[in-house]
């Protein structure tokens, strides 16, 4: 009976410490049986909150909208698929779609660096090239009533 007692506060400690809870060397059966348990019911606690902010975030205002994209129509992909903060979505271009606030804000800040080149003198009056680059956006959203 003392082996197996033994075992289970070895295997008690081996879990205590995968949890992360920090105990004494002679800890009793008992007292480690109940933080772990505390530990377990405080993870759950965390992890629910946490889906239920997600689920919030979510259930936020939604917005109907046509996304475009802004080479136009020679454009060869129709759909684009969008990810942010765990929602998902597949958009087709020129198509209404639901969107929440928070991907429409996202889509609306996707975009690229175009890079260009100007001739300006420098110090000396000699023309230098010089690379500049500028922000373009990829997306056009129109919101529809």
């Amino acid at each position: 009976m003392a082996v197996e007692t033994n075992q289970a506060l070895v295997e008690l400690k081996e879990e205590a410490l995968d949890l992360g809870i920090e105990f004494s060397a002679n800890i009793g059966e008992a007292t480690l049986q109940k933080r772990i348990e505390e530990k377990k019911a405080e993870i759950a606690d965390k992890q629910k909150a946490n889906r239920e902010s997600k689920e919030a975030k979510r259930s936020g205002k939604k917005v109907k909208c046509i996304v475009s994209h802004k080479e136009g129509e020679d454009y060869k992909v129709k759909d684009q698929f969008f990810g942010f903060n765990g929602e998902t979505i597949l958009v087709e271009f020129d198509e209404e779609v639901v969107l929440s606030e928070e991907m429409q804000e996202f889509i609306k800040t996707l975009g690229y660096y175009e890079h260009y080149y100007v001739t300006e003198p420098d110090s000396d009056g000699i023309p230098q090239k010089i690379r500049k680059k500028r922000f373009k956006k990829r997306f056009l959203i129109e919101k529809v009533d």
